[in-house]
């Protein structure tokens, strides 16, 4: 699948996506109210404690950043949390990112 590509069935448009980010270990999300966003491009944010989740019905072509805000609680050594995407109704297209180690002094 081509980024940004849609996922057809029979005719029928299949390009509902889901991100997420996990959050890391040690933190905490800041923003925690569920709410629909349309900054050029409309998707609905759902945040939770594990992780950020993001639920996009349309997907055009292009790069995209999605930026949340997390707190730290303790000093210590942790891993970042990762990112992944997924095609809703073809979940065998999916995408994800890497957790990186994450120093608080």
């Amino acid at each position: 699948m081509k980024r940004g590509g849609e996922v057809g069935d029979q005719g029928r448009s299949k390009s509902v996506f889901r991100c997420f980010g996990v959050s890391g270990s040690g933190t905490e999300p800041v923003n925690v109210l569920s709410c629909y966003n349309q900054d050029g491009l409309a998707y609905y944010e759902s945040t939770r404690d594990v992780a950020s989740h993001f639920f996009i019905d349309y997907l055009p072509k292009g790069t995209y950043v999605f930026e949340y805000s997390t707190l730290v609680q303790l000093r210590g050594q942790y891993q970042t949390g990762f990112a992944q995407i997924q095609c809703m109704y073809a979940p065998e297209f999916n995408s994800h990112s890497q957790s990186l180690p994450l120093t608080v002094k």
